[in-house]
């Protein structure tokens, strides 16, 4: 098989386990050379002249084989409604050093979407590390390409995509059973998980959108603000009882303070310093969002400068040079005082959350798991070999990982900056 090799004319019809050698191959550049329109030189495949291949397919054809999603020119996936691929549970320590293909991808990927503007259809790194971005014309795929990603044609643009999105957002009233909806661009839908999915059929019937667009899946996780026990970046306290973490510290002319969660305390509530005993005063809650976002800014009394560096054991200390956001697919980190980093993976960007006491729209999924009072922790696109990272978002919401579920939505930091008019501190303190 050579790396420059091309699929050429006819779909591919593939068995399974052909179809696992295939992709696993393209993930790494390898694509199969055809003989002739009539069949492949790769075993278990056959090939399926476009305007035959319905025709052809016979019942038992349709149950021994399925059609690879590969067509017309290396490198390109076509998308179909085939559920995306798992991601890799959260690692359970610090990566040593974020995979330099997702560097790459991170730098490229904004002019790519910028480029392509109303024909794209999101972007995503994939289980090779390498950036997929979307597009819903195939005129985009060969300037894709010699950007360094790899392109996919997809049905739908992202900006229609993000206008079902808001149909939803903006559906009341919500069943609890009806608990996370987002865009996931690799299947090019937008998936609403629900407890109960009948309830989930019934909410996007009351939204009237496009049913062909949205994937109604079911979920057992029960999501629920963890903000109950000691864990945190720095472990604070609320008035004296709420526990959550400090996220990012920030700055306000020559005022200091910190970003955490909303719904660890309202404007005026004290915060106190967890790692003494008793916990020392640490500041007052000067605004607090929650629900609809879940942040939340704390002004630092006197004495108490607010430092650029996240944790606190020997050479594992990370120092936020700015803030962003990264592709789906992309590693990153999140600390806690109690568990030190732990890396993981954005799973879905822009989520919305339906809580009892309302919804939280555009959080951002990970498999990075959340014990109570990690509520406000900090999640970071780290460069270990630099020991720098980009200040990603604050926790907000997760299930318990005690019993195996590895899930956990961050709010993003951009929103509480803008809010509060503030500036991530990027220094250590003096």
């Amino acid at each position: 098989m050579d790396d420059d090799s091309a699929f050429h004319g006819a779909p591919l019809v593939c068995s399974r386990a052909a179809t696992r050698t295939i992709r696993q191959g393209m993930a790494f550049g390898h694509i199969p050379r055809w003989d002739d329109i009539t069949g492949s030189s790769w075993p278990g495949c056959r090939a399926v002249p476009l305007r035959h291949r319905h025709r052809e397919e016979s019942a038992v054809d349709r149950r021994r084989w399925k059609t690879v999603g590969l067509a017309l020119a290396a490198g390109v996936l076509v998308l179909t409604a085939t559920p995306a691929q798992a991601v890799p549970a959260a690692s359970p320590g610090p990566l040593q050093g974020v995979a330099a293909a997702e560097r790459r991808a991170a730098a490229i990927e904004p002019g790519l979407r910028a480029g392509l503007g109303e024909r794209f259809g999101g972007s995503w790194i994939d289980d090779a590390g390498a950036l997929v971005v979307a597009t819903t014309d195939a005129g985009d795929v060969a300037r894709l390409t010699a950007a360094g990603a790899r392109a996919a044609v997809v049905a739908r643009s992202q900006a229609s995509l993000d206008a079902l999105l808001d149909r939803l957002n903006r559906t009341r009233p919500v069943d609890q059973a009806v608990r996370v909806w987002y865009v996931e661009p690799r299947t090019n839908s937008v998936v609403v998980l629900a407890a109960d999915v009948a309830k989930g059929e019934a909410f996007v019937r009351a939204a009237g959108v496009d049913r062909a667009a949205v994937r109604v899946e079911p979920t057992t996780e029960r999501l629920l603000p963890r903000s109950d026990d000691v864990r945190g970046g720095d472990p604070i306290v609320f008035n004296g009882s709420a526990r959550c973490a400090v996220g990012f510290t920030v700055r306000r002319g020559t005022e200091q303070g910190f970003i955490t969660a909303g719904h660890c305390g309202r404007a005026g509530a004290a915060v106190s310093d967890a790692r003494t005993t008793p916990p020392r005063p640490l500041g007052t809650v000067a605004g607090s969002v929650f629900p609809t976002n879940d942040f939340a800014y704390v002004r630092l009394v006197a004495g108490r400068p607010g430092s650029g560096l996240i944790g606190r054991a020997p050479h594992q200390e990370v120092l936020i040079q700015g803030h962003g956001v990264v592709p789906i697919g992309s590693t990153i980190c999140s600390y806690s005082l109690a568990r030190n980093w732990q890396c993981g993976k954005i799973q879905q960007l822009n989520a919305t959350v339906n809580l009892a006491n309302g919804s939280l729209y555009g959080l951002t999924r990970t498999n990075i798991g959340l014990y109570p009072g990690d509520s406000g922790q900090p999640y970071v696109a780290v460069d270990w070999t630099k020991k720098t990272g980009q200040a990603l978002g604050t926790a907000s919401i997760g299930s318990d990982p005690s019993q195996g579920n590895l899930i956990s939505f961050f709010q993003p930091i951009a929103r509480p900056l803008a809010t509060y008019g503030v500036t991530l501190i990027t220094t250590p303190a003096p």
